[in-house]
């Protein structure tokens, strides 16, 4: 794989769960099923104790960027809005992110990722059949 990636895309009425991987063709049947098998064993057994640790310090760590600028404060003021969060969200952040634990995360997933719901898209060009004509 070039580049693999995940992402949360939060919408007011539910929201998606992003996986992505850019790859060769020869190698796209192989990488779908090591995302489906990531994914599976992610709902099922959640994060270990480094991957919580080190996304936890991401998120903590990141907390202040997201709130550097006037334009970045106005649009979290604005999405308390938009997802009915409570005044005091950014007051507790850091906290409530401190002290998720795995379980907390693999249950969360379990109750809204399902992996037979998935949508799959792929872009490129089609691998050519070298014994077409």
């Amino acid at each position: 794989a070039y580049s693999t990636y995940s992402y949360l895309l939060p919408l007011r009425a539910g929201g998606r769960f992003v996986m992505g991987i850019q790859t060769r063709n020869d190698q796209v049947e192989q990488a779908l099923g090591l995302m489906a098998d990531e994914l599976s064993g992610f709902i099922e057994e959640g994060p270990g104790a480094e991957e919580l640790s080190d996304s936890q310090a991401n998120l903590i760590g990141g907390f202040p960027m997201r709130l550097n600028s006037n334009r970045k404060i106005t649009e979290q003021v604005g999405s308390l809005s938009f997802f009915g969060l409570p005044l005091n969200y950014f007051d507790t952040y850091v906290e409530r992110v401190d002290s998720l634990g795995a379980d907390d995360v693999r249950q969360a997933f379990a109750r809204h990722v399902d992996p037979d719901k998935r949508i799959v898209v792929i872009v490129g060009p089609q691998e050519q059949d070298e014994n077409a004509e």
